[in-house]
């Protein structure tokens, strides 16, 4: 009710406009905290008011950099200017740890790779702001700006200490086909890992629509939408596994002297509960089986087919990304087109798809978080690289183009294809990373 009641709060102007806003002072905000939104949508203002005019709109889970609070509005930088968001959409959490510099002088880049040129410096011991992640680079707030610095040289982390409600105790199993397990509690977080169907989960704490679980030694974020409960006695967490032997006998029972149900393959995946006694209790043709731990393992052993798969991958040469480029290039100008994938027109993923087709790739079209979900990523990208940018015109990944160098990218986007930079803080607001283009 309150995400509805903040969409419509930000959708509504209200009759009269706000009296003294240029004699009103900033209150101070809290030390050392973390301030999220938890609505839908809300609208950025250019004063604390629903009379004033709308800047844009920050979504559920996005990190705020707030500097002031002002009447029930909080001040916060904005792509480069002050604006004010309604403070009962947004959550206040305490941070527990710092991030500081633990070299005497790190470079501040424009982007999160050294190809990006550098900005200024921090040095040993200084505190950082820091508003996000993009693999190995954190994303700072820097003299006003978005930047990024290395994760290598900074120490400490961030905490937040979250309104967590424990767990109900009962099962919590799997019903999607594949879920994506994520670092926090949003679609634009980066993905971690994957969850097959019926994987019963170890879930460790709830936020905002998103269960937080445990894997092995990682934690991570799941969406509740393709979780299902069922209330009572927690039935036990499973793991994924992998056959090691060319043939495993299946069993009706936890030892040798039960019944042979059937038999699984070498690499065959499954979800097992350790049973103890060196057995996994595994779902086996509808019903309950038993296979010996000791022939299985947590990482997919090597058969004949996912060898040739690897040399293969080992020998792509992708066509000189110089061509690849310079064909590109000479696209610009060609008016978007709303599912368009030639020259007379194109849109994002349509001219991906185009341009490397053209040379020579034959991969499917896809959108781009499907494309940033299958091929490599990297932290080095080359020309004719792919680099992404999410939360333009829906959450998560919803914008792509080929990577120049310098900083520099062309992507069909709503003027047709273009050339862009990350110098423009739109671009560098809603940049996520690269990826190699297989």
């Amino acid at each position: 009710m309150k995400k509805a009641l903040a969409s419509i709060a930000a959708l509504t102007a209200a009759g009269a406009s706000f009296a003294g806003q240029a004699d009103a002072t900033s209150a101070a905000v809290q030390n050392g905290a973390s301030y999220t939104v938890e609505a839908n949508a809300l609208n950025v203002r250019t004063g604390p008011d629903t009379a004033n005019s709308i800047l844009g709109v920050v979504r559920s889970g996005q990190t705020l950099q707030v500097i002031g609070e002002t009447n029930g509005w909080y001040q916060i930088q904005y792509d480069g200017r002050t604006a004010y968001v309604s403070k009962p959409y947004v959550k206040s959490e305490t941070i527990q740890a710092s991030y500081q510099v633990s070299v005497s002088s790190l470079r501040v880049r424009t982007g999160p790779s050294t190809a990006h040129p550098a900005i200024g410096a921090v040095y040993k011991g200084q505190a950082l702001t820091v508003i996000g992640e993009v693999q190995d680079w954190y994303k700072i707030s820097y003299n006003g700006q978005n930047a990024y610095v290395s994760k290598s040289y900074v120490t400490g982390g961030t905490a937040a200490v979250a309104a967590q409600g424990a767990p109900a105790p009962g099962t919590y199993t799997v019903t999607a086909d594949s879920l994506r397990m994520r670092k926090g509690p949003a679609v634009y977080e980066g993905i971690i890992g994957g969850l097959v169907k019926g994987t019963v989960l170890d879930v460790i704490g709830e936020e905002n629509g998103w269960y937080k679980i445990r894997r092995g030694s990682t934690v991570g974020f799941v969406s509740k939408e393709y979780v299902a409960f069922t209330a009572g006695a927690a039935a036990a967490v499973t793991d994924t596994r992998y056959i090691t032997v060319s043939s495993l006998n299946v069993r009706s029972g936890a030892g040798t002297d039960y019944q042979t149900l059937g038999s699984l393959s070498l690499g065959t995946q499954v979800e097992a509960a350790d049973e103890g006694n060196g057995w996994l209790r595994i779902s086996y043709q509808g019903a309950a089986g038993y296979i010996a731990k000791k022939y299985t393992s947590q990482t997919k052993p090597q058969t004949e087919s996912t060898k040739e798969d690897s040399v293969k991958e080992e020998s792509i040469q992708p066509q000189a990304s110089s061509a690849l480029v310079a064909y590109a290039k000479s696209l610009a100008g060609v008016p978007y087109l709303w599912g368009g994938s030639t020259p007379k027109g194109f849109d994002c993923s349509g001219f991906i798809y185009h341009v490397y087709r053209h040379s020579g790739y034959s991969f499917s079209r896809m959108s781009a978080a499907a494309y940033w979900s299958a091929f490599k990523k990297t932290t080095n990208p080359q020309p004719g690289d792919l680099i992404y940018f999410q939360n333009t015109y829906k959450p998560g990944i919803s914008h792509m183009g080929i990577y120049l160098g310098n900083g520099s990218f062309i992507q069909a986007g709503d003027s047709g294809v273009a050339i862009g930079s990350l110098s423009s803080s739109y671009w560098s607001k809603h940049f996520t990373g690269y990826t190699k283009p297989y």
